[in-house]
């Protein structure tokens, strides 16, 4: 169980760095790194969803740290995994993330709207 779970936090930590790094990067530089869309972002809209993706980063790595600890450590016995406790306290990883992902929504639908405008 130790080994399964100290590969499941790297694997999510490595998803972790990567969000990290590419919303860092399309922070500062304020260039979408990874545009799917033929999309121009503005500076500001660039800037804003550069910053969700790396506080997105930094919630999985913090939360696959969390749960590799706590089943490690035996913190939680794995009979208690469906408790409602462990829903609570994971509740602020969960929250962090999906107020992250509206913004990121927000703003994707703000820029479709804004352009749908500017084309009549």
């Amino acid at each position: 169980m130790e080994a399964f779970t100290i590969v499941a936090v790297w694997l999510s930590t490595l998803v972790g760095g990567a969000l990290i790094a590419i919303g860092l990067t399309t922070f500062f530089t304020g260039r979408a790194v990874i545009n799917l869309q033929p999309t121009n972002w503005s500076l500001r809209e660039a800037r804003l969803l550069g910053l969700c993706s790396a506080i997105q980063g930094a919630v999985v790595a913090a939360y696959a740290l969390y749960g590799g600890l706590t089943v490690v450590l035996h913190v939680i016995p794995l009979l208690g995994v469906g408790s409602p406790w462990v829903m609570f306290v994971s509740a602020p990883f969960a929250v962090i993330m999906l107020a992250t992902l509206w913004v990121q929504a927000a703003v994707q639908l703000g820029h479709k709207e804004s352009r749908r405008t500017e084309g009549r």
